[in-house]
């Protein structure tokens, strides 16, 4: 009995989410606590070149300083070094819209405008095979906002899952 071939065919889909750290506290800056989510949507270029677009969201923040977030939207270039293995490295530039919520004079969160700026997306991770085409993978992706409400970044660690 022989398994089938691994593969990663012309196409990907996948997601993931993430936790990890920050600087998405409202007005007084400083590190917090970042959520991230991810999809990817590409198509491969070669056995290890991967190219399409990415959705990033990532938010976070606590106490009195009210919460921040950011929503990129990505070009992205995904490189496999060694053929047939999972080692993945991703990066991504694009659009960013960021917003801010700020406590009001009774405590609670006013919804900041947000803001366009630009995005940057970096990640390295390593997909384990669970089928021919399905992987389930562990990322450390840092990923980072840049406009009018300054610069945002999160760096997170989670868990993906990609469609080859």
């Amino acid at each position: 009995m022989s398994s089938a071939k691994r593969v990663r065919h012309d196409w990907y889909l996948g997601g993931g989410l993430g936790l990890g750290g920050g600087n998405l506290r409202g007005t007084t800056g400083g590190g917090s606590v970042a959520a991230t989510a991810w999809l990817r949507v590409g198509g491969r270029l070669r056995e290890k070149v991967g190219l399409g677009g990415s959705l990033v969201s990532s938010f976070g923040g606590a106490g009195g300083s009210g919460v921040s977030g950011f929503t990129n939207l990505l070009a992205e270039a995904l490189f496999f070094p060694v053929k047939g293995r999972g080692l993945g490295l991703g990066v991504g530039l694009g659009l960013s819209s960021a917003w801010l919520r700020e406590p009001a004079a009774d405590g609670t969160l006013v919804q900041k405008q947000s803001r366009v700026g630009g995005g940057l997306a970096l990640g390295l991770g390593y997909d384990f095979w669970l089928a021919r085409r399905f992987n389930l993978g562990l990322w450390l992706r840092g990923d980072a906002s840049a406009g009018s409400y300054g610069v945002r970044t999160s760096g997170t660690f989670g868990l993906g899952f990609s469609w080859y």
